[in-house]
């Protein structure tokens, strides 16, 4: 089981009703961290939900709001598209083929540069990983687009990938989001 940190989540609330908040929350003997952890545990159907009824309330409540309303079948980013398909695994890969290709094209470059230090079909080799590494992104990027009206470009869609990456790491250091 994973260990339970703290984390900082920045809201926006005018100053009336975080105090409305706060004295709702303290007057039936609670905090509003509580409430707003339990609030999202149970809609994750996390560690610490508070009951079959909750998770079914609270699931209903953020459909009610509409906050993925506008998503259903024609995902608006290349990101949104991949957690819903395939979950953070995707995204990981992806970032991973990123990150390998970079690797791949400065060991192109620096043997075009330095042939003498290449050996026999090691230029080759490196040529056929990069291809492939750049096929497993084209392929996921291919059938992001095929259902989306408006897709985002492939530059885009890394781009989102990269900045929801960076916003994990950055909770997973205690960092505000």
């Amino acid at each position: 089981m994973s260990e339970t940190k703290k984390r900082a989540f920045t809201l926006e609330l005018t100053d009336e009703d975080t105090a409305d908040f706060i004295r709702k929350c303290y007057q039936d003997g609670t905090t509003p961290a509580e409430v707003l952890e339990g609030f999202i545990n149970d809609l994750i159907a996390g560690s610490r939900t508070r009951g079959s009824d909750e998770r079914m309330y609270a699931g209903q409540y953020y459909e009610r709001c509409g906050y993925g309303f506008f998503f259903s079948g024609e995902y608006r980013t290349f990101t949104q598209w991949l957690l819903s398909e395939y979950g953070d695994y995707s995204l990981k890969e992806i970032a991973d083929s990123l990150d390998f290709t970079k690797t791949i094209e400065e060991d192109i470059a620096y043997l075009k540069e330095h042939p003498e230090e290449c050996e026999e079909g090691e230029l080759e080799d490196l040529e056929t990983e990069l291809k492939a590494s750049k096929e497993d992104i084209e392929r996921y990027y291919q059938e992001y687009t095929e259902g989306t009206r408006n897709p985002d470009t492939l530059e885009e869609g890394i781009k989102g990938v990269r900045e929801y990456l960076d916003m994990i790491e950055r909770i997973k250091e205690g960092g505000a989001i």
